[in-house]
């Protein structure tokens, strides 16, 4: 394959990710929208936002009291900046912090033992409410 074709392909993708990111930055907004307010008056700050309900984006974006994790499960044709990209949409339609962003990869079914992987770690430690009592 010659670098032009290359360079297509990689625009492509790129064209690709960004319609993927905006298409998830929407659902969430609107989701996120519903959710609080029903968790709100239960006093819950734990919630699910997005379950890999459109094929193409295969993710899941939990709320944790203001910080968002967000996972991506993998497949061979990934690639590194997908994750941080849908992450970046994400945050910026709920208005979060980027220091409050938590990526992560998830593995469909064990590989090696591991189903989860971080990405990052952080000596940091949030409370968060659920109806009554509070976890760490």
């Amino acid at each position: 394959m010659d670098s032009k074709n290359l360079t297509n392909q990689r625009n492509q993708l790129e064209t690709a990710y960004h319609k993927q990111a905006e298409m998830l930055a929407k659902r969430v907004k609107k989701r996120f929208k519903h959710l609080r307010k029903q968790f709100g008056r239960q006093n819950i700050e734990v919630f699910r936002l997005y379950d890999w309900e459109i094929p193409e984006i295969r993710a899941v974006v939990d709320w944790y009291a203001g910080h968002l994790v967000i996972g991506k499960y993998t497949r061979e044709q990934s690639t590194r900046e997908w994750l941080p990209l849908m992450g970046a949409a994400v945050a910026e339609a709920l208005d979060v912090t980027a220091e409050n962003v938590h990526l992560k990869v998830r593995r469909a079914g064990k590989q090696d033992g591991k189903r989860y992987e971080r990405i990052d770690q952080t000596n940091r430690k949030v409370v968060i409410n659920e109806h009554h009592p509070s976890f760490t």
